[in-house]
């Protein structure tokens, strides 16, 4: 019994030993009951998603491309989302902020592009050709483009574009053809002796010509062509009057009120020209006098008038006025004018804003309203006055001194007529 087993003994055991220690198999049926299975506990599911995410954390952190990737998928997709929920109208500048975002993917996907292609050509040779043609194709498209933008960005300098086509703007000026302009308007007041240029402004143009008229040698003052016309007093003699390209209220009161004479036209290779003329003072017969009504220290009224302009093709009430001091112009400085008219036998008013660079005693000013259509010509209307001041918003920190584009308006004064009243009713002549 204690003798040493023989080598086939043994080799037998070693033979018959993984049959013997052999597990039963998950879910196999034991001789003692029934079938069993081994779970995995829920603690041990959730510690294996963090250790997955520990490792793709750790991955994604270890990589700076991959974090370059998620820092510029941020840059257009977060501005983009916040603009989707607007309430001003958007402009083309406002997506500059994504720039050069879609220049950088499209370099992206095309090295991407390039990398499979060099990976495949040894299977492929002729793929070696589409690596070099895909190179060609993008150096052609580099080329295209700076071509194009600096052709575009030369138009747009000197003006050969469709001034119609930057909406919500009505229209849209180069700067060369607002200097041209202004520089003709000086250079006629220099050569013909002349103290003053008036120069119409809209919507379009105030910002830039507030700007520019002041590099002009001449006195200049600019008025809103939309709502009312300015001109020279009876004693301050001609002046140069600059029309804005579709200021047509202004040539159609020009050519029924004023005596105007037309100079030249300075072209805009974008749209309709801007206009020149010496208007003449007014007449006369059109003075101001003791008699007629007073607004304030500001303004006096000289006369109301019906007539029917072809603007709109509406019935306007012309009321001519006389501005009664002088206020020097000023940088980003507006003054103001709401006249408020209601015609006799009308439950409603309407009102107008004139709006001035700046004031010169005795110079005359034509404010227009345009009546409803298919209205009749009053006999008498009521007439009163605001008056309001616009100053650019510049505060002031200790010694530091900002400049903003925030214009700042003054409260408006009601001015007051003779007796305390504020309004005067006037007869309209035909």
């Amino acid at each position: 019994l204690c003798s040493p087993a023989s080598p086939e003994a043994t080799a037998g055991e070693h033979k018959a030993s993984p049959l013997q220690h052999r597990q039963p198999a998950v879910g196999a049926q034991n001789e003692t009951g029934p079938s069993t299975s081994i779970q995995t506990p829920p603690g041990s599911q959730q510690s294996g998603i963090l250790a997955s995410v520990r490792a793709w954390w750790s991955g994604f952190y270890a990589s700076p491309y991959r974090r370059s990737l998620l820092l510029l998928l941020c840059w257009q997709l977060l501005p983009l989302l916040i603009l989707t929920r607007h309430s001003i109208d958007l402009h083309t500048q406002y997506f500059l902020l994504f720039l050069p975002g879609p220049y950088i993917f499209v370099g992206l996907i095309i090295a991407k592009i390039g990398e499979l292609l060099q990976h495949y050509q040894r299977s492929l040779p002729l793929l070696q050709w589409a690596l070099y043609a895909l190179y060609l194709g993008m150096a052609l498209v580099i080329v295209a483009q700076f071509v194009l933008s600096a052709a575009g960005l030369v138009d747009q300098v000197e003006g050969y574009y469709n001034d119609r086509s930057f909406q919500p703007y009505p229209y849209h000026n180069d700067l060369r053809s607002l200097q041209t302009a202004l520089s003709d308007a000086d250079t006629l007041a220099q050569q013909r002796h002349l103290s003053k240029v008036y120069v119409t402004m809209d919507s379009a143009t105030q910002t830039a010509l507030g700007f520019l008229t002041e590099q002009m040698h001449t006195p200049t003052t600019l008025f809103d062509a939309g709502r009312c016309l300015l001109l020279p007093g009876p004693t301050a003699g001609p002046a140069v009057l600059l029309v804005g390209p579709y200021d047509t209220l202004t040539n159609t009161l020009i050519s029924q009120f004023a005596h105007a004479t037309l100079i030249e036209q300075s072209p805009r290779p974008g749209g309709a020209p801007f206009k020149l003329y010496i208007v003449d003072p007014a007449s006369a017969t059109a003075s101001s006098s003791a008699a007629q009504p007073r607004f304030g220290h500001d303004i006096q009224l000289l006369n109301v008038q019906a007539r029917h302009l072809a603007v709109n093709n509406a019935l306007w009430l012309i009321a001519r006025w006389s501005l009664l001091h002088s206020v020097p112009s000023a940088p980003r400085t507006t003054y103001s004018y709401s006249i408020n008219v209601s015609p006799a036998g009308s439950t409603t008013s309407m009102h107008s804003t004139c709006i001035l660079g700046s004031l010169q005693a005795g110079g005359q000013v034509l404010s227009a309203l345009s009546l409803p259509q298919g209205s009749t010509t009053p006999t008498s209307v009521g007439v009163s006055v605001q008056s309001f001041t616009t100053t650019p918003y510049n505060p002031a920190y200790g010694p530091l001194h900002l400049e903003t584009y925030i214009s700042h308006y003054s409260p408006s004064v009601m001015l007051p007529v003779a007796n305390g009243k504020t309004s005067i009713t006037v007869p309209v002549s035909g």
